[in-house]
């Protein structure tokens, strides 16, 4: 269903109850931000118990940028930068399902419906393409940033669970 030759033909995608199944299979994506905050509160979590913790073994105060120096910080910092990532695809993705739910609400998306949203979108600096695009390049567009975003979100809880596993190894 992802790529465009498996994608059902041009009449049907422009079929209401076509865009329905679109917008919540990208609903997902919302589940993946959430649990991408999750998962950056942890990281955030324990960074600084990490720093407190350094800063109560130490004689002196250690600087607070000693948390980074060791493997499993570098791994909690990372999900951080993976999350800030995720959350980006997040709010394109949101944007696409909003676009779609706009579109969809009439009877059978023309390509006058296409062309206000380009136009729409041009007045807000999105650059536009030589020729326009078809739903199906934007039903394709819009499905691989939600698996961009799933991505992000999967190597964010995997720096987070090696973080733990490089913790409890040490």
């Amino acid at each position: 269903m992802t790529s465009a030759t498996k994608l059902p033909d041009d009449d049907a995608l422009r079929h209401p109850d076509t865009g329905h199944v679109l917008l919540a299979v990208l609903a997902q994506g919302r589940h993946a931000a959430r649990l991408s905050l999750l998962l950056a509160i942890a990281a955030v979590a324990f960074l600084g118990l990490s720093v407190i913790r350094q800063l109560g073994a130490a004689e002196s105060m250690a600087p607070w940028t000693a948390a980074w120096r060791n493997l499993p910080a570098a791994a909690l910092w990372l999900s951080l930068l993976v999350g800030m990532v995720q959350r980006y695809y997040a709010l394109r993705v949101r944007l696409d399902a909003r676009l779609f739910g706009q579109i969809y609400t009439h009877p059978a998306v023309t390509d006058q419906d296409l062309q206000r949203m380009d136009e729409g979108l041009a007045l807000l600096g999105v650059p536009q393409g030589a020729t326009p695009r078809g739903l199906r390049s934007r039903w394709t567009g819009a499905l691989r940033l939600l698996r961009w975003q799933m991505a992000c979100c999967v190597a964010q809880a995997a720096c987070v669970l090696a973080a733990g596993a490089l913790v409890w190894l040490h």
